[in-house]
C-alpha cells in the first residue's frame, strides 16, 4: 500500500481472530508526499466467502512545486575530438501549484568543461510559474578519444532538491576510408555484400515506389518503372544492361546533387559504413562523406563514368561508399550536367541490427523443360529479432514463383520461402527473391537462376496485371490514361492477334505483331462510367503465347454526375451588389467539399458585362480533405479618366459632377442675359451698364473651361479608381449577371450566380 496514508484499529495484528458479530475500527490518515491528487487501495484478505474486501482511499496532495524532467540522461551519438556536435535538449517543468525558484544550476563531473548549455531558458535564479517550464540545451565538444561524462545539478525550492541530469558522449579520432568508385549491376557487387547477406546492413533498392528504410532521408523523387527511369540492372529480375523496369530516386538539379542524412536516433547511432549507387546524370561524378558532427571526410571524384544516354543503361552504374567508426551523417553523390539518378542505398548502424538470417543468398535450378514447373527450392527465414517479423512483400521476379509462411514469424522462429522455376523459353534464366519486413535489415535480396531447356518460344509478361481507376463522375472520361507494358520474354517472335477492351473502358496501345523477343509496347485504358458503382472490365490480349489469353483486369467506381462540391456565399457577403463605373465589386464565396471528394478544382469567372475584369482566388484547389475554403471574386468596371481623379473625403452621388456643371452652365446663361439686357440701354443714359457689361464677358471664357473640367472630371467619378481596361469604353450602365463555376478534373462542376449592377 501507498506510504500517503496509514492504518490504525483491529489491533493492527495479522492473523488475530475475531468473534461474530464482533467489529473492530480501521481508522487511516492521510500525509501526501506530493502534489495533486492522491489515491490508494486497502485489501483487507480474511477466511470470509467474499475475501479480500477493499477500500479506494482519495486524497488532494499538498501544495507547492515540484520538478519534472523530460529526461534525466542525455546520451550524445559519438563525435570526432574537438569538434561540437548538434544540439540536444532537456525540458523542466513545474508540475507543482505554486512557483518554482531554481537557485543554481552547476555542471560537474571529470569532463565538465567539454559538455555546454546553449540557448538555454533555465538559469539561475529563476521562477517557474506552476505548470511553467523552461529548457536546458547541450552540446558535447569532447577533448579525448574516450567516454566522458558530467552531471548537470540544479538546486531549487521543490521537494527532492537538488535534481540533477546526467551527460554523456564518446569523443573519436577516427578520420574515415572513402571507397573508390566501383562497377555496380546487383547487390552482389557491394563492397558491403557480407553485412549484406548476413542481415546486419538496410539496403533501400526504391522498389516500394518510395523510400521506406528506417532512418533516412534524401533529396530525390522515387520515379519507375518506364520513362527515363535508371535503376539498378537486377532490380527487375534479370541483368539485361537495361534499368527501365525498376524504379530509382531522381533529382532534376545534378550539381547540387542527391544527399541521403541519416537519423542517429531512429538508428540507435550513426552508422559506421554507408554508400549508394551513380545509376545516371551527365559531366562528372563525385562523392562527399560527411562524419557524425557534419565535418567533411573527403571526396572521391570527380570520375568520368557516364555514358550520356537516357535511355536507362546500366553499364556506367558505380557504388560509392564510406566506412567510418566515428560515424556517418550525411553523404552525397553529384554530377556537373543534367540530372542525377541513384539507386541502392545502403548503411550499417553503430546500433543494435540483431535483424534476420537467410538459408542461401541465391537458388539455382537445373534445366527444366520451357513451359514445365520445377520442385519448389526452399529457404528458411530466421527471425532473430526484436521485433516480431512482420513482411510487408516477399517479391519475385523472372521466370520463378513462390510461397510462403512469413506474414508474421515470432523472435527466434523460422519461416520458409518455397521457390519453384517455370522457364518461357530455353537458356539462362534470371530472377530474384526480394524480403521486405521490419526487422533491421530491411530489404533481403536471393538471387535466382535456372536454364530453360526445349524449342524457342514467345512468352507475354504484363506490368501491371490489373488496374484500379478511382472514383470518376458518370460518363465522363478519365484522364490522363493509365498504362500497361506488354513484353515478349520469350526467346521468339510474339503474335498479336487481338487486344480489346470491355466493361465501361476503352484501350489504344502501340503494339505491333509480330513483337520481337525482349522487346515491349504500352496499353493506354481510359475509364467511362455509365452507371454509378462499381464497374469492371478487362483487357484481353490474344497471341501466340503459351498463356494467351493473357488478362489484365480493370476496376473503377462510377460517381455521380453532379460535381462533388458546393458554392454558397460566406458569412457576411452577399450576392449582389451596385457598382460605378470604375469601381471594384467583391464578393466572398464559401467552397465545401463533399465528404469523400479529392481531387483538383478549377475557378473560371463568366462576366458577359463590356469592358469589365472578373478574377476569382486562388484560380485552382487540390482538396485532400472535406474543410471548406473561402474563394475572392473580384469584378472591375470601367470608366474613361482624362484626368486624375480626385480623392474627397467621402463618396459623391453618382454624376454629381455632370450636375454641378449643368447647374453651373444655367447660372452662367442668366447671368449672360443679364449683361446683353445691361447693354441696352436708351440714348443719353449713363455708359457704367454697358462698361459694366464688357468687363463681365471677360469672364464668359474662363467659366466655360470651369465647366468642361467639371465634365471631364467625372470620367471616372469622384470617388472610383483608375480605369480596369485603359483607353477603352466605360462600363454601360444596366443590370447584369456573371457566374462563378468550379470544374472538378475528371468531370463534374458546380455554378453561382451573381447580379451586378451598374449606374
Amino acid at each position: 500500500m501507498p506510504s500517503d496514508p496509514s492504518t490504525t484499529g483491529c489491533g493492527g495484528i495479522f492473523g488475530a481472530r475475531y468473534n461474530p458479530q464482533v467489529a473492530c475500527p480501521i481508522v487511516f490518515t492521510f500525509t501526501p508526499s506530493g502534489t495533486g491528487p492522491r489515491t490508494a487501495v486497502f485489501t483487507l484478505t480474511d477466511s470470509s466467502s467474499n475475501s479480500p474486501h477493499t477500500v479506494t482511499l482519495n486524497g488532494p496532495g499538498g501544495t507547492g512545486p515540484a520538478v519534472l524532467l523530460s529526461s534525466t540522461l542525455v546520451q550524445f551519438p559519438p563525435q570526432t575530438v574537438n569538434t561540437t556536435s548538434g544540439q540536444m535538449s532537456v525540458t523542466l517543468t513545474n508540475t507543482g501549484n505554486s512557483d518554482l525558484v531554481i537557485s543554481t544550476i552547476t555542471v560537474t563531473g571529470a569532463n565538465a568543461a567539454d559538455f555546454m548549455t546553449t540557448n538555454s531558458t533555465c538559469v539561475n535564479n529563476l521562477t517557474v510559474p506552476a505548470s511553467g517550464s523552461c529548457v536546458f540545451n547541450f552540446t558535447f565538444t569532447p577533448t579525448t578519444a574516450t567516454a566522458e561524462t558530467a552531471r548537470v545539478t540544479i538546486t531549487d525550492n521543490a521537494p527532492g532538491s537538488p535534481h540533477t541530469i546526467s551527460l554523456m558522449g564518446t569523443g573519436t579520432t577516427s578520420t574515415g576510408t572513402l571507397l573508390a568508385a566501383t562497377p555496380y549491376l546487383s547487390m552482389n557487387d557491394s563492397p558491403f555484400l557480407n553485412l549484406l547477406l548476413n542481415g546486419n546492413m538496410y539496403i533501400e533498392d526504391m522498389e516500394f515506389g518510395s523510400i521506406v528504410a528506417p532512418g533516412i532521408t534524401a533529396n530525390c523523387n522515387v520515379i519507375g518503372p518506364g520513362g527515363a527511369t535508371d535503376s539498378v540492372d537486377a532490380d527487375d529480375g534479370i541483368i539485361d544492361g537495361s534499368g527501365t523496369n525498376g524504379h530509382s530516386c531522381f533529382n532534376g538539379n545534378g550539381s547540387g546533387g542527391v544527399t541521403v542524412n541519416f537519423n542517429a536516433t531512429t538508428l540507435g547511432g550513426f552508422p559506421t559504413s554507408a554508400g549508394f549507387v551513380w545509376t545516371d546524370g551527365a559531366g562528372t561524378t563525385s562523392f562527399e562523406a560527411f562524419d557524425a558532427s557534419g565535418v567533411s571526410l573527403g571526396i572521391v571524384g570527380p570520375v568520368a563514368i557516364a555514358d550520356n544516354s537516357i535511355l536507362g543503361t546500366t553499364a556506367e552504374d558505380h557504388f560509392f561508399g564510406v566506412t567510418n567508426a566515428g560515424g556517418i551523417s550525411a553523404m552525397k553523390l553529384s554530377n556537373t550536367g543534367g540530372g542525377i539518378e541513384v539507386d541502392h542505398v545502403q548503411y550499417a548502424g553503430s546500433g543494435s541490427m540483431p535483424g534476420v538470417n537467410l538459408s542461401t543468398a541465391s537458388l539455382t535450378f537445373a534445366a527444366q523443360g520451357v513451359g514445365t514447373t520445377s520442385a519448389a527450392q526452399q529457404i528458411t527465414v530466421d527471425n532473430l529479432g526484436p521485433p516480431t517479423l512482420t513482411t510487408s512483400l516477399v517479391k519475385v521476379s523472372g521466370d520463378f514463383a513462390e510461397t510462403d509462411n512469413c506474414a508474421s514469424v515470432a523472435i527466434d522462429t523460422i519461416c520458409t520461402i518455397n521457390v519453384t522455376f517455370t522457364p518461357t523459353t530455353s537458356g539462362v534464366r534470371n530472377g530474384s527473391v526480394i524480403l521486405t519486413h521490419n526487422v533491421p535489415g530491411g530489404v533481403r535480396q536471393i538471387i535466382l537462376s535456372g536454364m530453360g531447356s526445349g524449342a524457342a518460344t514467345p512468352a507475354v509478361t504484363l506490368l501491371p496485371t490489373s488496374l484500379v481507376f478511382g472514383t470518376q463522375a458518370l460518363n465522363t472520361t478519365s484522364s490522363p490514361a493509365m498504362t500497361v507494358m506488354l513484353s515478349n520474354t520469350g526467346a521468339a517472335a510474339l503474335t498479336i492477334n487481338s487486344i480489346t477492351a470491355s466493361g465501361d473502358f476503352a484501350q489504344s496501345n502501340t503494339c505491333q505483331s509480330p513483337l520481337a523477343a525482349g522487346a515491349n509496347c504500352m496499353i493506354s485504358v481510359t475509364f467511362t462510367p455509365t452507371a454509378t458503382g462499381s464497374r469492371t472490365g478487362a483487357i484481353t490480349i490474344l497471341t501466340n503465347a503459351s498463356t494467351s489469353p493473357d488478362v489484365v483486369s480493370l476496376t473503377g467506381t462510377g460517381g455521380s454526375s453532379t460535381a462533388g462540391f458546393t458554392f454558397n456565399p460566406a458569412p457576411g457577403s452577399g450576392t449582389s451588389v451596385t457598382l460605378q463605373p470604375g469601381s471594384t465589386g467583391t464578393f466572398l464565396v464559401t467552397f465545401t467539399p463533399n465528404p469523400g471528394f479529392v481531387g483538383v478544382v478549377s475557378f473560371t469567372c463568366q462576366a458577359p458585362i463590356p469592358n469589365t475584369i472578373c478574377a476569382i482566388s486562388p484560380a485552382t484547389l487540390n482538396v485532400t480533405s472535406s474543410a471548406p475554403v473561402t474563394l475572392t471574386l473580384t469584378l472591375r468596371t470601367n470608366c474613361t479618366a482624362f484626368l486624375l481623379p480626385l480623392q474627397t473625403p467621402r463618396a459623391l452621388p453618382p454624376g454629381w459632377g455632370l450636375l454641378l456643371a449643368l447647374g453651373w452652365m444655367l447660372a452662367l446663361g442668366v447671368w449672360v442675359w443679364s449683361l446683353r439686357r445691361g447693354q441696352s440701354t436708351p440714348v443719353g443714359s449713363s455708359t457704367l451698364s454697358s462698361s459694366t457689361g464688357a468687363r463681365g464677358l471677360r469672364w464668359l471664357a474662363p467659366s466655360l473651361a470651369f465647366a468642361l473640367l467639371l465634365l471631364t472630371w467625372t470620367g471616372c467619378g469622384s470617388s472610383a479608381g483608375t480605369p480596369a481596361i485603359p483607353g477603352a469604353p466605360v462600363t454601360p450602365p444596366g443590370n447584369y449577371t456573371i457566374t462563378l463555376t468550379g470544374t472538378a478534373v475528371g468531370g463534374g462542376s458546380q455554378s453561382i450566380p451573381f447580379t451586378i449592377r451598374v449606374i
